[in-house]
Parts: C-alpha cells; structure tokens; sequence
C-alpha cells in the first residue's frame, strides 16, 4: 500500500520558459489550400526546441477532400517527473537529474514526427 507523501518529500523545484507560435493558410487555387506553422520553445532545465508542420488541403470534387500533414514535436518531461523524490516502505527513490535516479539515466526529452 502507498502509504502517501510525507513533508519529507517535498521538493523547491521550478521550470522557466518562454514560446512563440506562427500559424498562416494560404487559399492558393479555389481548390487547393497549404498551411505552414512554427514553433519555438525555450525552457530554463531542457533547452530550446523548434517545430514545424505543414498541411495540404486539395478539393477538386466538393463531395470529396484530401487532407495531409506533416510535423514535428517536443514535450519535456514534466516538472514533478523530473524533480520528485519519493520513499516507500523504507526505500528511497531519487530525482532523475541524480546519479542514482531513474536507473542511473537522465530523462530526455521526446521528439516525434507525424505524417
């Protein structure tokens, strides 16, 4: 049984960033429309990260509407992840910004395409 947190387990953590995000669509023909959108993140403990996707809208047949896209993305570990320290019937469990935490690796942060 998980017995809970204890005032032992409290962490002073924090987590600064800062983000900006453009979005623009351009009807190009009355049957075809392109989308581009961008992305830019910078957070105090992962770095900085940039991310793109592009869209594609084609309706040559008003009954029927092909749409596509293509992206990347970012997500940094959440703060409580990445900071939290935790005992549990004796045993205690480290950050994993420690040594000894999260079988001796750092988390990382996940990047990930879409089509």
């Amino acid at each position: 049984m998980f017995p809970g947190f204890r005032p032992s387990n409290e962490v002073d953590a924090a987590r600064r960033s800062i983000a900006g995000y453009a979005d623009v669509e351009w009807d190009l023909a009355a049957w075809f429309r392109l989308g581009v959108a961008g992305r830019a993140e910078r957070y105090s403990d992962f770095g900085s990260t940039a991310n793109g996707k592009l869209t594609v809208r084609v309706a040559q047949d008003p009954r029927v509407v092909v749409r596509g896209t293509v992206s990347t993305g970012f997500r940094a570990p959440s703060l409580g992840r990445n900071a939290t320290v935790n005992s549990f019937n004796g045993i205690r469990t480290f950050p994993s910004h420690s040594p000894f935490g999260f079988n001796g690796r750092a988390l990382v942060v996940r990047v990930g395409r879409t089509f």
